[in-house]
């Protein structure tokens, strides 16, 4: 059984965190490459504009978790209007599946044809899922604990590798963008904000932490800006290194750019512990997400408690990541439509809506 963390447990540091896991793994890997191949030389411009709009997002968010931070998003609305709440208590959970089954996916086919070519993908499903599974099976505070400590590491890490890279920058590469690139732009920067608006999650996840709401704030913003941050390095990186032309040519230019980073003999294939953080990452965000998934159904479905919801995500991410993609090439290319047409709709409809019935059903 999957037991709800107390929400005294978790502090507005892993709060923050638990926002970030969400989103930190595929920055570091596909989305660089759907902007780049998108947007060429103005991704990071249109980075920045999907930040501006993910702020408005999250302060949306913010206002629906203030509405009603007793129960959280789903539970007050179940409460306000029973219909609406089902209906939220199963889109959520569908709208987290999606990307859950594209993350495994990535890993999957990242390993197999990266890291370990002659380990077959069932193999490596397996151990993802035991993982996941295992991490899951202590509820959010237990993830959190993890969390809070595996991500600091990787901004470390990510420093590090930024710091190595600048001899092997060119600046030349990052020119402003024209009038004409504005439409490119666009939809780079749609692609940009469906990821970086994850962070709406925090009118769910910051209803079961239970923290002031002016920590709550601070946090999430935090994430946010550390997310935007951490989406402008990846796709920065690669930019400058070989430029846009080149860049959108490769399927995992961050990638690429980091195991191109090379000081003669002493140092080398800095890929290696690039790839184990972004394992590890990839892990987590799968756990938070599974846990999340879960506590939304329990809310929105009155289920008891229970580790089955997540089971089964697992197991239907499992089928469809070895049933539907079989290279790299293939998961980035969903990723990129995923991201580019569904993610967005699916946050802003499901946030909207909850806004709209709690203002039309609130209390005089």
């Amino acid at each position: 059984m999957m037991a709800r963390a107390p929400s005294s447990q978790v502090s507005a540091r892993q709060l923050t965190f638990l926002l970030l896991v969400l989103t930190f793994p595929m920055e570091l890997l596909a989305l660089g490459w759907t902007l780049i191949h998108t947007a060429g030389k103005d991704a990071t411009w249109a980075v920045i504009f999907a930040a501006l709009l993910a702020a408005v997002a999250w302060w949306v968010a913010l206002l629906a978790l203030r509405r009603d931070a007793t129960h959280g998003l789903v539970a007050g609305l179940k409460l306000r209007s029973p219909l609406f709440g089902t209906v939220l208590g199963v889109l959520l959970p569908l709208a987290i599946a999606v990307p859950v089954a594209l993350h495994v996916a990535m890993f999957i086919q990242v390993l197999h044809t990266f890291t370990l070519p002659n380990t077959p993908t069932v193999v490596l499903a397996l151990l993802l899922a035991t993982v996941v599974l295992y991490l899951v099976r202590g509820g959010l505070e237990s993830v959190a604990r993890v969390v809070s400590l595996a991500v600091p590491v990787g901004l470390g890490i990510l420093l590090v590798l930024v710091g190595l890279a600048v001899p092997f920058m060119d600046v030349r590469w990052i020119m402003p963008f024209t009038p004409g690139d504005v439409g490119v732009i666009s939809v780079a920067a749609w692609a940009a904000f469906s990821y970086l608006s994850e962070v709406v999650m925090v009118s769910v996840l910051g209803s079961y932490v239970r923290l002031p709401f002016a920590r709550v704030t601070s946090a999430s913003l935090l994430a946010l800006g550390l997310n935007a941050l951490t989406l402008l390095v990846a796709v920065a990186l690669p930019l400058l290194m070989f430029g846009p032309r080149h860049s959108a040519q490769l399927v995992m230019p961050t990638l690429t750019a980091v195991s191109d980073i090379h000081y003669g003999f002493l140092l080398q294939r800095l890929d290696t512990p690039f790839t184990v953080l972004w394992i590890a990452l990839t892990a987590l965000k799968l756990a938070v997400w599974i846990v999340l998934a879960s506590q939304i159904m329990e809310d929105g479905l009155r289920l008891p408690p229970t580790m089955w919801p997540g089971l089964a995500m697992v197991v239907v991410s499992l089928a469809v990541s070895l049933g539907g993609f079989h290279s790299v090439p293939d998961v980035a290319r969903a990723i990129s439509a995923y991201w580019t047409n569904l993610a967005a709709p699916l946050v802003i409809l499901a946030i909207a809506s909850a806004l709209l019935v709690r203002s039309r059903t609130a209390p005089a």
